[in-house]
């Protein structure tokens, strides 16, 4: 075979090809520009959708973006379930403020116990009686009573006496006389001028809050006879039951 006939064979064999490729070509492109149409369908009709239910579409970028992740949604149920507990606390706490009624004040222990007071009156008599013409004072021998002041708290006491003078004249005089101090007890001291026994009294007196021997003590103003009878210490106090 000469040159000439290889020649013409060889174009025959390129002219195949580009024609293969040319109609290759055209099918390609068809099937990319149909792709494309589809795509764009599908994003028009996705529009068209959201339009008429009153909603513009959305990209994929923007639904992307509005999708919360999971760690965001995780942190924001535990805020909520933060707030329900305080929330629920505090219902509670206002609703026990309403439903249970305040304490009511125990009034038995509230009243003050007042002691009951009980008068008492204590009598102390002197034994017998005496007869004396001392113009100064002098001690009677006898009448004497012995007592503890303390043991009659919050007291009042006065001493009297039946006491008189003989004769027309002069004046009898009568006090106590505290032995362990050595001292008359102030305010104790009576007298009368009458001739016959009457009942004299003193005044309040005060006595040493201790265990104290007391005696009578008498005097007459111009010697004359004067006589004691029947004395005593009258002590009243208020007992606490």
């Amino acid at each position: 075979m000469d040159s000439t006939a290889w020649n013409h064979q060889d174009d025959s064999v390129l002219t195949n090809q580009n024609q293969a490729e040319k109609s290759a070509r055209p099918r390609w492109l068809i099937k990319a520009l149909l792709g494309i149409a589809a795509v764009n369908l599908i994003f028009l009709n996705v529009m068209i959708v959201k339009q008429q239910l009153g909603q513009p579409a959305k990209t994929p970028a923007e639904v992307s973006l509005e999708q919360p992740s999971e760690t965001s949604e995780t942190t924001e149920m535990a805020q909520i379930k933060k707030d329900l507990m305080a929330l629920d606390a505090t219902v509670a706490a206002k609703l026990s403020c309403v439903v249970s009624p305040l304490p009511l004040a125990d009034s038995s222990s509230s009243k003050s116990i007042t002691p009951k007071l009980l008068p008492q009156l204590a009598t102390l008599n002197f034994p017998g009686g005496q007869s004396a013409n001392a113009t100064d004072w002098w001690n009677t021998p006898n009448l004497t009573v012995t007592f503890n002041a303390a043991n009659y708290p919050n007291y009042t006491a006065y001493w009297g006496a039946l006491l008189m003078v003989k004769g027309s004249e002069g004046k009898a005089y009568a006090r106590l006389f505290d032995v362990q101090a050595n001292a008359p007890i102030a305010g104790s001291e009576i007298e009368t001028s009458s001739s016959n026994l009457v009942r004299v009294s003193s005044g309040a007196i005060n006595f040493w809050p201790a265990n104290r021997t007391y005696r009578i003590q008498l005097k007459s103003l111009l010697g004359a006879e004067i006589v004691v009878e029947d004395a005593k210490i009258v002590i009243s106090w208020i007992k606490e039951e």
